[in-house]
C-alpha cells in the first residue's frame, strides 16, 4: 500500500500603507504553517508605517 504525505504550503501577503498613501502588496514565502505565522508577525512588528499581513495558504500537494 502507498504512504501518501498531504503537504500544505503558505505565503504571507503583505499590504505596505506609508504615510504617502500609496498602497504596494508583496508576498513571501513558501513556507510552512508555523513559519508562515511567525514571519507575519515579524514582518507586521519590524515595520515604521501601516503594515498588514496575512497568512494564505499557496497550495497543497499529495506525494505517494
Amino acid at each position: 500500500m502507498a504512504k501518501y504525505q498531504h503537504t500544505i504550503h503558505y505565503i504571507v501577503r503583505v499590504i505596505e500603507r506609508p504615510a504617502s498613501d500609496d498602497r504596494e502588496t508583496w508576498f513571501a514565502g513558501p513556507f510552512g504553517s508555523t513559519e508562515a505565522d511567525h514571519v507575519a508577525s515579524e514582518l507586521e512588528h519590524a515595520a515604521d508605517h501601516d503594515r498588514e499581513c496575512y497568512v494564505e495558504q499557496l497550495f497543497a500537494r499529495e506525494e505517494g
